[in-house]
């Protein structure tokens, strides 16, 4: 099977891994998201994502008119998995 996985950091376990057998060590690509966006002040400034995601961040508090959480964050690291994914 070779197809892109696309989940939750919380999937990444052993269990998960042991789950998934002999495909995860065929060509099957597992991509999960870490949320990028909830740690922002921990990320090096010569990160060349962190401007790009400190503008979204500040465009969706003024668009929204609320704080950024959780879940923008997930979304957010979603697409840009599969954004970066399907440039390569």
């Amino acid at each position: 099977m070779n197809v892109p996985i696309l989940g939750p950091v919380a999937w990444v376990d052993n269990v998960f891994i042991k789950n998934l057998g002999d495909t995860a060590m065929g060509e099957t690509n597992i991509y999960c998201d870490g949320n990028y966006l909830q740690t922002l002040d921990a990320i090096p400034d010569t990160d060349p994502r962190k401007m790009r995601a400190k503008e979204f961040v500040q465009a969706y508090e003024k668009e929204y008119g609320k704080k950024f959480n959780y879940g923008n964050g997930v979304g957010y690291d979603k697409m840009e998995t599969i954004l970066r994914r399907s440039r390569q």
